[in-house]
């Protein structure tokens, strides 16, 4: 049997050749399952880069609301009495409460707000996709 084999050792090494040929071509090469698998990571990142710039916007709108309802209610009478030493009527007073529940709502909001931005950026830095 070697014998037979040593008759045919050029066409074994053309055929071996060749082989480790197209394995290497297969391992040098991407495919295209791993082309659309590469394209569906990037559409993926992209997503979360779109939604961290989205919520970095939303997080400086609260930052804004937050500032200003601080100043209403800074410029707000104390104790039930106006600047002017008048009691404060019960408009004035269902306003004032509503800047405080406004101002808590804006609180809850920012800190929502990044928290999931600090869930992207986790989930980017360790190269983790969800969508």
């Amino acid at each position: 049997m070697l014998e037979k084999l040593k008759e045919y050792k050029e066409l074994i090494t053309i055929i071996v050749f060749f082989l480790g040929g197209v394995f290497w071509l297969q391992s040098e090469y991407p495919t295209k399952s791993d082309l659309k698998n590469d394209l569906n990571n990037i559409d993926c990142k992209l997503d979360n880069y779109m939604k961290l710039t989205q919520l970095e916007i939303d997080s400086q709108e609260h930052d804004k609301k937050l500032v200003e309802l601080s100043k209403r209610l800074s410029d707000a009478p104390e104790d039930n009495v106006s600047s002017q030493g008048l009691p404060v009527s019960p408009a004035m007073r269902a306003e004032l409460d509503q800047l405080k529940v406004d101002q808590m709502e804006q609180r809850t909001e920012l800190k929502k707000t990044t928290k999931d931005m600090e869930d992207i950026l986790r989930d980017l830095e360790r190269g983790v996709c969800k969508k």
